[in-house]
């Protein structure tokens, strides 16, 4: 992999600056503070994205900004891709959007998580840094902060091992150890599980034997109880016979009951209509002697003045109306030659003959229309009084009219108390009448009462006998419980007996098969115990030994080429733990001073990268290495051997972080930086 250009928009100190990545040796050159990491830190971010402690959103999104984002361009094997990651603040915490990545111009729109998929794919690193929180092969082979190595230095010996077990990829021998280890656990537990479930299969097959013996004793005396069964039940259904025709002889008297209930019931009922209908006699009585009439009227004579009267108005109407069709006639005569004079007032050629029309016919036609006119109003005149006399009379009439109708309505109401008190005489005599016939019925419901009084008689100490047939009833049913008890109890134990031999079956058959699987489990823990477990060890022990041989020379070799000092020598033990021999006695790395503790950790640093390459020959990040301020404390001296160191490199890509400017004589290419107002920019 080889970097081509970094854009960054609002992470950290920068705003929006675009840098170039040129192939051969860069230098990130400014003073501390003017963003030299933050470009180290984004390019691991486009990469792999945030992590929640080692880089977080927090730490990159620039303070009073909503959005930021990185976009990373970068070669494999003549690939030429592009990713973008983008990061916003949120309610509560800066988080990270979908980006996209392209490769040679093809894009696709991702998931943060689907973006680390791709980059792993194409990095060609295990498929576990998907799910890991920290790029272990990335950090110690590409980028490693110096802080950081100094602090695997000054590890516990063991967790050391650990960690450098993950970056070799050899963690998976000791995982499955441990994981076999632990199974095998599992196994030991599992077979004394199974042979505690086996212990009692003998004891089984004995007690099955017993209940066999068992259920046979419980059939035959469940043979000898079936005759007694029948028996009682026998006599139980005569009994049950005679109770029957008992009940039947209750029933028929609970029906003779309920009729002469009934009966009663109904003869209340006359009775009280007998009583109500004389009340009703007598209110009627007085109702009748209570109406009074005065007199009264011959209505058909009225009728016939009425419409006498109707006659009249009728004709006078249609008087008024021709009266009125004679007035709008004479009406519009005056209206016509009214009109005839303005049109001929203002007309000078005739219209038919187109001659001049002369004043003097003028006057004529004038003259001739004046005589209609007076003519037409003095017959309006009259027939104007004549109109109005008349309805005076047709006002006359109607009042007449009235006055017949209302003497008619009274006629009429006179008429309605009359036939209100017939109606009330005939009520009054059907109500005698419907007495007369109510009497009659009481005396049958009294006749058929005394019948069924007598029929009652012959059902005397029914329920004597009744109650002496159910006590005989239930002793005979005691009897047949207590047999069907007995009967229930073996079939019962029978049946109970019958499954437990049926469970001890099965239980049987489970616990066979129970110890074939012991057995094999036993044949696996033995394999995995004697055989796999000290093979996983050999290859992890022949891996680790290689490495460790390879790592020790390599480490040696570059502190030595750091170290210009006979006297002080480095090498690393069992634990890759660097002890340092000074004037021939062993010391601790915690006793160096700075620029040899530099040294160490950027010796142990390149002997990792190196190792971590031979190990896993398939990576794709050979060709660049990231080393964040290396010369923390170096003397003049140690800073020339760097060239060494990066001149014995042979990577194609390296990028350096410093502060230092002597460093700028020996590299091919340098980005400086600066900071102003808060913004890193470039020079």
């Amino acid at each position: 992999m080889i970097l081509r250009n970094i854009k960054l928009n609002n992470i950290r100190s920068y705003e929006n600056t675009e840098i170039n990545f040129p192939t051969g040796s860069i230098l990130l050159s400014g003073d501390i503070g003017t963003g030299k990491s933050t470009i180290l830190l984004a390019t691991e971010f486009a990469l792999f994205g945030t992590r929640r402690t080692t880089l977080p959103g927090a730490s990159l999104l620039r303070n009073g900004k909503d959005k930021g984002s990185v976009e990373l361009s970068f070669e494999i094997k003549n690939k030429k891709i592009k990713i973008k990651r983008n990061l916003s603040r949120g309610k509560k915490s800066i988080i990270q959007d979908p980006g996209y990545i392209e490769i040679d111009k093809e894009r696709k729109d991702l998931s943060t998580v689907e973006l680390k998929q791709e980059i792993i794919n194409l990095l060609n690193y295990p498929q576990e840094v998907l799910t890991k929180s920290k790029d272990l092969i990335y950090r110690y082979t590409v980028y490693t902060p110096q802080e950081e190595m100094k602090h695997i230095l000054l590890e516990n010996p063991s967790e050391r091992l650990d960690i450098l077990r993950r970056v070799f990829g050899i963690e998976k021998y000791k995982t499955i150890i441990n994981n076999t280890k632990f199974f095998v656990s599992k196994i030991k537990l599992k077979i004394k599980e199974l042979s505690g479930m086996i212990s009692d299969l003998e004891e089984k097959k004995v007690s099955k034997e017993d209940f066999l013996v068992k259920i046979e004793i419980l059939e035959k005396s469940l043979y000898k109880l079936i005759p007694l069964h029948e028996e009682s039940n026998k006599r139980i259904n005569s009994k049950k016979e005679e109770i029957k025709l008992i009940e039947d002889k209750i029933i028929k008297l609970n029906d003779f009951k309920t009729k002469i209930s009934v009966k009663n019931t109904r003869l209340e009922s006359i009775l009280s209509q007998i009583e109500r209908n004389k009340n009703e006699s007598k209110n009627l009585e007085q109702e009748i002697k209570n109406t009074n009439i005065d007199k009264v009227f011959n209505s058909e004579e009225l009728i016939k003045s009425i419409d006498s009267k109707k006659e009249e108005i009728s004709k006078l109407t249609r008087k008024l109306d021709a009266i009125k069709h004679t007035i709008r006639t004479y009406e519009i005569k005056i209206e016509h030659s009214k009109d005839i004079k303005g049109k001929f007032h203002e007309l000078e050629i005739c219209p038919t003959c187109k001659q001049l029309v002369g004043d003097e016919y003028k006057s004529g036609v004038f003259s001739e229309q004046d005589k209609m006119i007076l003519g037409a109003e003095s017959n309006l005149t009259f027939f104007s009084s004549s109109l109005q006399l008349k309805e005076r009379n047709l006002d006359n009439l109607n009042k007449e009219l009235e006055n017949l109708r209302e003497k008619l309505r009274e006629i009429e109401l006179i008429k309605l108390k009359i036939k209100s008190i017939e109606e009330k005489k005939l009520r009054k005599n059907n109500l005698e009448k419907e007495n007369m016939l109510i009497l009659k019925k009481v005396d049958r419901l009294n006749i058929e009462l005394k019948e069924l009084n007598k029929e009652i008689l012959e059902f005397t100490n029914l329920n004597e006998v009744y109650s002496g047939l159910k006590l005989e009833l239930e002793s005979l049913l005691e009897k047949l419980r207590k047999i069907e008890s007995e009967k229930v109890g073996f079939e019962r134990d029978i049946i109970s007996n019958k499954k437990f031999v049926n469970s001890l079956d099965l239980e049987i058959i489970r616990k066979e098969k129970i110890k074939i699987n012991a057995t094999k489990l036993v044949d696996l823990q033995f394999f995995l115990e004697k055989e796999f477990i000290n093979l996983m060890e050999l290859i992890e022990k022949k891996i680790m030994l290689k490495a460790f041989s390879d790592f020790d020379k390599l480490f040696s070799d570059w502190f030595n080429i750091l170290i210009d000092n006979d006297l002080l020598k480095i090498r690393i033990d069992e634990s890759f733990t660097p002890i340092i021999n000074q004037n021939g006695y062993d010391t601790n790395y915690l006793h160096l001073s700075g620029g040899e503790k530099t040294a160490a950790a950027l010796a142990y640093r390149l002997a990792l990268n190196q190792v971590i390459n031979n190990l896993m020959t398939s990576i794709k990040t050979k060709d660049l290495i990231i080393l964040d301020e290396p010369t923390d404390g170096f003397s003049e001296s140690q800073l020339d051997r760097l060239r060494i160191v990066l001149e014995s490199l042979n990577i194609k890509q390296v990028i350096l972080v410093s502060h230092e400017n002597k460093i700028e004589s020996f590299v091919e290419n340098i980005i400086k930086l600066d900071k102003k107002d808060h913004v890193s920019v470039l020079q």
